[in-house]
């Protein structure tokens, strides 16, 4: 038996017990709610801004001649500073994606929830009524 219903005990020593467990956190309810956003959205603020914007804050006074940049040039900076732009495009790219994932949910997925569940219930309404109907019209 690989993987037990989950009305079915597990025995303690089993890893799936414990994975089961943790995974039915409540608190995974709105990382599972923006992930689709965060996948579509992520590499927008990257690809786009937050390039450009790291790459100013950290050059800051320093001048450099861009033109002259090729692959084969040494990095303008130092181990620390290049872990720094990363460290301030991840904060800034996390932060600006969340932001926009937030906004996606509220304005368009969760109103797409709300619709298939107000469709749902208006039709398991709507059968609810016709099966008394269609019971007289058969008896008859």
């Amino acid at each position: 038996m690989l993987s037990p219903k989950p009305e079915e005990s597990i025995a303690w020593y089993r890893p799936v017990r414990y994975m089961r467990t943790f995974l039915s956190f409540d608190i995974w309810v709105p990382f599972a709610n923006l992930t689709y956003a965060f996948y579509l959205f992520h590499l927008t603020p990257v690809l786009d801004t937050m390039g450009p914007v790291a790459y100013k804050i950290m050059k800051g006074d320093m001048v450099i001649d861009e033109a002259s940049l090729n692959l084969s040039s040494p990095c303008p900076f130092s181990p620390g500073e290049t872990t720094a732009i990363w460290l301030i495009l991840a904060g800034m790219t996390f932060v600006i994606t969340c932001i926009i994932c937030v906004i996606v949910f509220v304005f368009v997925e969760k109103q797409g929830i709300n619709a298939r569940i107000a469709i749902k219930s208006k039709w398991t309404k709507a059968d609810e009524i016709k099966k008394p109907i269609e019971a007289k019209t058969e008896k008859t």
